[in-house]
């Protein structure tokens, strides 16, 4: 079997699961969790759920992992934060959740706040509803939030007078809270470089940017657990930001000296939840505990303050999942190299593609991009009349030919309902690429933390995978 083969039956298994488990969940009153292998085959699953649950969005839940290697001294980005503690205020306010939540092993392992800690630090916000700006500043800047002039960036927060801008890890855009005394009057969206403001909320909900929340108890419990560990570094950077009230890079590594006792995902969830993942977990597991030991033991041999594997994740734990059976009779979709034989490869393949509609066969285009979806557009013209722009499946009825936005990682077949869904992997030979949630900010504690880096030490690209630091280039 070769590469691409393998690769392509991985995509279509992928593609099946997503499929069945958003007919699955739609169907169901409870709360079904998936368990990803790795922080990888997570992303591409969001992906690919979010497209089957269009019409439903409110049924997807993710708790991401940080994407950030453990005891790493960057810490993990304030967008994983703020969805993580979404899902967790949902989970806590929420008496009968219902729908799919996705998180990988890391993430699944990972020791994380208390329940109090969570309830303290997440809450809505609505118009009618008294609000103390004195209090609330305090409580943001204890969540990681950043006070700033004028908010231009995730994470920050303005006061003034009778306004207060604020820039939720969840949101897109920042949002400007009226006040009418001391009751807001409204919520709106607006835009950071013109101020203008857009469309109106009835709520919306803070979220925490950091994991460690450093309120007067968490520096209190901090600093006599550092202390009493690490005697020794009684004069470390990290000890004297906590105890001024400022979160130090890389201090995640530490959360478990911040709570005096710390929870799991696991403990979050109702227990008629339904908990599945892949037949090998068991065996993911103990490889990532591998990773985590080595990571322990490469910063402990470097003299910086750490604490013990088990401390911060359950690589001890064996978790008990179910095993699903596909039940879409999914197939691969036709893909341009079918056809690369053929003295017109494109027009061989429009040619296959008319004889399917001529039978009765619908054809689903989805772009990732309104420039793909262009191209897609004008390289199958001739096959319809009229192709129609729809939402998604759940749109899709009884038109011939549709198109519409979404990120799949490969196209696939529906024989019991004779669909064809392609991507531009298979119609123009053009790999996915991988989502961004915003533009990447080059932030002041990153550069903190490469200067920390000593040449020859080992890291991790985003791109590119594992390598050694060989240090900065003009």
């Amino acid at each position: 079997m070769t590469e691409q083969t393998t690769s392509a039956a991985a995509n279509l298994s992928q593609i099946g699961l997503a499929y069945d488990l958003a007919k699955r969940v739609k169907k169901s009153s409870r709360l079904h969790v998936w368990i990803c292998p790795d922080v990888r085959s997570y992303r591409i699953l969001a992906e690919e759920l979010s497209f089957f649950l269009q019409d439903k969005p409110e049924l997807l839940w993710r708790f991401p992992a940080w994407e950030v290697l453990p005891y790493d001294r960057v810490s993990p980005h304030h967008a994983i934060v703020g969805e993580r503690f979404a899902t967790l205020g949902r989970l806590l306010h929420d008496p009968k959740p219902q729908g799919i939540l996705i998180t990988s092993l890391p993430a699944w392992l990972h020791r994380i706040a208390p329940k109090h800690v969570v309830a303290s630090h997440v809450w809505q916000l609505k118009v009618g509803q008294d609000l103390d700006i004195s209090k609330l500043t305090t409580q943001l800047a204890e969540s990681g939030m950043q006070s700033a002039e004028r908010v231009l960036v995730q994470g920050e927060f303005a006061a003034r007078g009778g306004l207060l801008d604020i820039w939720p890890a969840t949101e897109e855009k920042p949002l400007r809270i009226d006040l009418f005394g001391d009751e807001i009057e409204s919520i709106r969206y607006f835009d950071p470089e013109t101020q203008r403001s857009g469309d109106y909320l009835q709520e919306f909900t803070s979220v925490p940017v950091r994991e460690v929340i450093l309120d007067a108890q968490g520096i209190e419990t901090f600093t006599a657990a550092f202390r009493a560990r690490f005697p020794q570094h009684r004069t470390h950077p990290m000890l004297s930001s906590v105890q001024k009230g400022r979160l130090h890079p890389g201090i995640e590594a530490l959360l478990p000296l911040t709570y005096a006792e710390t929870a799991r995902l696991p403990d979050y969830l109702p227990k008629s939840a339904q908990i599945y993942s892949v037949d090998n977990l068991d065996e993911k597991r103990e490889s990532f505990a591998e990773q985590v030991r080595g990571q322990y033991e490469m910063v402990r041999m470097n003299g910086e303050p750490s604490i013990a594997p088990q401390e911060l994740y359950a690589l001890e734990t064996s978790t008990k999942v179910q095993h699903l059976a596909t039940e879409a009779h999914i197939q691969a979709a036709p893909s341009i190299t079918r056809w690369q034989s053929a003295a017109k490869p494109t027009q061989a393949m429009l040619d296959w593609l008319k004889e399917k509609l001529n039978n009765d066969w619908k054809l689903m285009l989805v772009a990732h991009s309104m420039g793909q979806q262009a191209r897609m557009l004008a390289v199958c013209g001739s096959l319809s009349k009229n192709i129609y722009d729809v939402s998604g499946l759940h749109d899709w009825k009884a038109k011939k030919v549709v198109a519409c936005l979404g990120f799949l990682e490969s196209g696939f077949v529906l024989d019991d309902e004779k669909k064809i869904v392609l991507t531009g992997q298979e119609l123009l030979g053009q790999r996915l690429p991988r989502r961004r949630k915003s533009a990447v900010t080059i932030r002041a504690d990153l550069f903190s933390s490469l200067q920390e880096l000593k040449v020859g030490d080992p890291v991790v690209h985003e791109d590119h995978g594992v390598g050694r630091y060989k240090g900065l280039v003009a």
